[in-house]
């Protein structure tokens, strides 16, 4: 589905990753953890061409994506959604919705998705006519997703979901999200602080230190090894 080969990417003079290599099956959920400053958000952030690569590979089904625009990644099936407050604060939840939409001509096709979308974020559906700034956090964040929905992604990339939510809703949205890769049929790559019960649910994980992956594995192993110790309590950052 998605395979990433040595890649080397940053931000102008400042190299972030060195030599990562990264590769996703398709329909499963894969979670990306590591320290802060690790480079987490910045492989998300090269997928969709949002950075500076050097050098190195990304191919989206075979083939290379490398370095192209966000139209065009959409339209082959990769959504991305950004941490922090990312939803279009005047407008209402169905005018975000279909945002995610903007690209589809048909209007039948617009709303089936909308009426998909509104079948697992029942919330909503209930809010539609509402202007986004009033939803509480955890329904921006179900805003966020489902207008990234909305584009039927074959490939689902998620930045920190869970971030400034309280306990209770955390576990909500790692829900919705498994159940996101399960109903959607979409690989799903996440960036996650929150990793407890994130584990639980996600099929594969990747340790990211200081721009390079240290260790993969199903989620069910990696979390029993050593090295996820080294890692969290700062023997490797």
């Amino acid at each position: 589905m998605l395979k990433i080969t040595n890649l080397n990417a940053g931000y102008a003079d400042l190299p972030v990753l060195k030599e990562v290599n990264l590769e996703l099956q398709p329909a499963t959920m894969s979670v990306l953890m590591g320290p802060n400053g690790a480079g987490k958000s910045t492989l998300l952030k090269s997928v969709f061409n949002l950075t500076n690569i050097t050098s190195g590979q990304i191919y989206f089904e075979g083939v290379e994506i490398t370095g192209w625009p966000a139209h065009k990644l959409l339209s082959l099936g990769i959504a991305y959604v950004a941490q922090g407050k990312i939803n279009f604060s005047s407008m209402t939840v169905r005018e975000n919705l279909m945002l995610g939409a903007h690209f589809i001509k048909n209007k039948m096709e617009c709303q089936e998705r909308l009426v998909k979308i509104y079948e697992q974020f029942p919330m909503l559906l209930e809010k539609e006519g509402a202007l986004a700034f009033t939803l509480s956090g955890g329904q921006q964040q179900m805003l966020a997703i489902g207008r990234a929905l909305m584009s039927a992604p074959r490939l689902l990339l998620l930045d920190e979901p869970s971030l400034g939510l309280a306990p209770k809703l955390v576990k909500e949205v790692f829900a919705k999200v498994r159940a996101i890769k399960d109903i959607f049929g979409a690989t799903v790559l996440i960036v996650e602080h929150n990793l407890k019960s994130l584990m639980e649910v996600a099929d594969y994980g990747y340790i990211l230190v200081q721009g390079q992956i240290v260790a993969h594995d199903k989620c069910s192993i990696l979390k029993n090894l050593p090295i996820m110790k080294d890692v969290f309590v700062g023997k490797l950052d």
